[in-house]
């Protein structure tokens, strides 16, 4: 009962510590407020729906929350513009999962997770960033976040675009497999998606899309449309 006890206490001081560190992060940006709570969701339904084993869904789990920690080192002239970065700007916000990999490096609860913080910019196609890693190589953990990550991204206000319709998200998504996204994972994400959709707003399928409460339908038909595209910096 007492191993049991410490157990408990251990683990509700790292989920504690985890969301602290959210929090941080997401006070200096009110756009992104909530966007690693809503990452950590839509990640997780993917790592269910592929069977992803306890082990590495508990680390994603820690990741996500966390994958945006370095943004703490980036200035908030850069992190906050509103408009288009230059070439030294996009150096600096490329360096935050770098960052973010040394201010976790030293937690011993989630230092297995390093490398996915480290890498969760990196592309299937070998030309993310910092390291330029290139399918397999890159670990499922971030294949995964790098999913669910851009999702968030593009169905969210930014300071420098609107959200984006669903059906132009889809679409996206759709023409990222293989070079941004693994084509295997972006399917199966896509199967979730489609399946969170015939309800009567957007808001309440976007709620049952987070909380694996699902149907069929469409998604798209109340939300604003935008021109702009893409994920997150």
């Amino acid at each position: 009962m007492r191993k049991e006890l410490i157990r408990d206490e251990r683990a509700g001081s790292i989920i504690a510590t985890v969301n602290s560190l959210a929090y941080a992060i997401e006070a200096r940006d009110p756009y992104t407020r909530g966007h690693s709570e809503r990452v950590t969701k839509y990640a997780l339904r993917l790592a269910e729906f592929v069977g992803l084993d306890k082990k590495k869904t508990q680390l994603l789990r820690y990741c996500c929350r966390l994958h945006d920690v370095g943004k703490i080192g980036v200035p908030d002239k850069v992190l906050l513009k509103n408009g288009p970065l230059t070439f030294d700007e996009r150096a600096q916000i490329e360096l935050h999962p770098v960052y973010g990999a040394e201010i976790l490096g030293d937690l011993k609860f989630i230092s297995a997770g390093v490398p996915i913080i480290l890498h969760h910019h990196e592309r299937f196609d070998g030309k993310g960033y910092p390291y330029g890693l290139k399918k397999e190589k890159i670990p499922i953990e971030v294949r995964i976040i790098t999913i669910a990550d851009s999702f968030d991204a593009m169905t969210s206000d930014r300071p420098y675009r609107k959200a984006l319709v669903l059906s132009a998200v889809i679409e996206e998504i759709k023409k990222c497999a293989g070079t941004q996204f693994d084509p295997m994972l972006t399917k199966a994400f896509l199967k979730i998606v489609a399946s969170a959709a015939a309800v009567p707003t957007v808001s309440l399928a976007f709620h049952m899309l987070l909380n694996g409460h699902v149907s069929n339908g469409s998604l798209s038909k109340n939300r604003p449309r935008t021109k702009g595209k893409g994920g997150g910096r």
